[in-house]
């Protein structure tokens, strides 16, 4: 009889022996106990969820959540990782987990970001509401030939408005630039104790904080250098504060790209509408572009990726790639 239950800390081994066999062979997380505990454990607290049988004691599925707050009156969490053994017996058991994820205490919401395919399409005709694709919006700099990127057509939409950037020194500052009661009300909420762990205690990746927009309209980009064979391109991972601040933000990311010798910049995301990415000067990467801006660089892979997400509150909330585990090592360092 399988069994849900939250994992301890002595179940560390087991769950990452369980994500080498049934996931995938040589994953980070089964390989890299540092990373692991990073991202799913916190004063003692595994964020692991297992489905157990009580007879044998074996692991027959498990799923990983992030809380992106560890306040239990306003928590949102993302999953990650539903992974089970491949028996028909525990077809169900995903969901389960999943089910047995949003009922726990003060949990809002659950948010998926890069399903495997088949539970996509579960999720798909289970939840139709709540599934939606991630956009992918770039700007690039004026080059005359790229390296990282394929592009074809080559668009630089016009930035009209002037904008700037600061570069904040830790995440603190962004909380005290930022109107606080605007955080606690978004959707979902991130912590600045979080953000904090997310973003400034990151075991392996170095992120930027720039502070942007004005008195009125204030706002913050996360993001990361990445370099691919000696070119460098910058990753935006996640964004807080008021959509509008984004508005003369082209001007600010063409000065940002020009000092650090970037080829471009992307974001993936949900919820900032295709008219502010427009003014803050980024094209909408299409399914069928001939222009290709990489997802994966562990190892650099020249193609483009569709990002699926699910949210119960889909219509309202903020979705970046940075809230779930899409911006993680796949190699040990």
């Amino acid at each position: 009889m399988i069994t849900i239950r939250r994992a301890v800390y002595e179940d560390i081994p087991r769950i990452m022996e369980f994500i080498d066999i049934y996931w995938k062979k040589d994953h980070i997380l089964a390989r890299d106990r540092k990373l692991f505990e990073w991202q799913h454990v916190r004063n003692g607290e595994v964020f692991y969820i297992l489905g157990e049988d009580i007879e044998d004691g074996q692991i027959y599925g498990s799923v990983g959540y992030i809380p992106m707050s560890y306040d239990l009156s306003n928590r949102y969490i993302s999953t990650v990782m539903v992974c089970t053994k491949k028996n028909r017996e525990f077809s169900n058991l995903s969901f389960e987990l999943d089910n047995y994820c949003e009922n726990m205490p003060g949990v809002q919401d659950v948010i998926g970001i890069g399903f495997e395919k088949r539970y996509a399409k579960a999720l798909q005709i289970l939840t139709p509401d709540c599934m939606g694709e991630l956009q992918q919006y770039y700007r690039l700099r004026d080059l005359d030939k790229y390296y990282v990127a394929k592009i074809e057509n080559k668009i630089i939409i016009p930035a009209n408005e002037q904008g700037s950037y600061i570069t904040s020194s830790c995440i603190h500052e962004i909380f005290e630039w930022l109107d606080r009661d605007s955080l606690q009300n978004r959707v979902p909420y991130e912590s600045e104790e979080y953000l904090k762990h997310r973003y400034e205690e990151h075991p392996y990746y170095q992120y930027e904080v720039l502070r942007i927009g004005n008195e009125q309209y204030k706002g913050a980009v996360i993001g990361r250098f990445i370099a691919v064979n000696g070119h460098i391109v910058f990753r935006i991972v996640d964004y807080l504060g008021d959509d509008q601040a984004l508005c003369g933000f082209g001007t600010a990311i063409d000065r940002f790209m020009e000092d650090h010798n970037c080829e471009y910049t992307d974001i993936y995301c949900h919820g900032i509408s295709g008219e502010i990415m427009s003014k803050a000067g980024f094209t909408l990467r299409k399914r069928d572009d001939t222009n290709i801006i990489p997802n994966y660089f562990e190892p650099y892979e020249l193609k483009n990726v569709d990002l699926d997400f699910h949210s119960f509150h889909k219509s309202s909330a903020h979705i970046y790639r940075g809230m779930s585990d899409q911006d993680r090592p796949n190699y040990i360092k």
